[in-house]
């Protein structure tokens, strides 16, 4: 339960920066200024490849998070057991 919570977080985090950077580089041309401009799609496309690159570190150390995701599940549940009201 907590992997999938934090994978769903994780994604929608991953969703949101890739749609901040493809808006970014569909919108530049409408921002007057060479300059900002560059900065604009200079910005998008680190946002792009930031997202693409911890979407590749999930993927990577994808069993470590669900081992550590047990783990902290687990002493979760002890300390609910062992601390009733």
């Amino acid at each position: 339960m907590l992997y999938e919570t934090a994978w769903l977080f994780f994604t929608l985090g991953i969703g949101i920066l890739l749609s901040i950077g493809l808006l970014g580089l569909f919108f530049f041309l409408s921002i007057p200024g060479r300059t900002i401009k560059e900065e604009a799609v200079i910005f998008s496309v680190l946002i792009i490849l930031t997202s693409i690159y911890f979407s590749y570190k999930w993927n990577a150390e994808k069993r470590e998070i669900q081992a550590l995701g047990q783990q902290a599940e687990l002493a979760l549940k002890e300390y609910l057991t062992s601390h009733k009201k």
